[in-house]
């Protein structure tokens, strides 16, 4: 996934709170950005002067990602 100028870098934890509604303890976040799940999938994120940015796109992919690996029968939720 390429980051576009149209989306926005966001510290991670408010990233994902927007992306999903839910505050998530930051060291959830970062294993997310660290090291890939049981299904190989890791959240994209930039390391900026020692914080961490990523954006909501990179969450929702994130998110579409594990569920369709875990499931095969989940349907793609991105808009065509």
């Amino acid at each position: 996934m390429q980051h576009s100028l149209n989306q926005s870098m966001l510290p991670l934890v408010v990233a994902i709170y927007k992306a999903t509604g839910r505050r998530f303890h930051i060291s959830t976040a970062l294993r997310w950005c660290r090291k890939p799940n049981r299904y190989g999938v890791r959240l994209q994120s930039w390391g900026v002067g020692g914080r961490r940015f990523t954006t909501v796109d990179a969450v929702h992919a994130y998110i579409d990602a594990t569920s369709r690996a875990s499931d095969p029968q989940v349907i793609d939720s991105t808009p065509v």
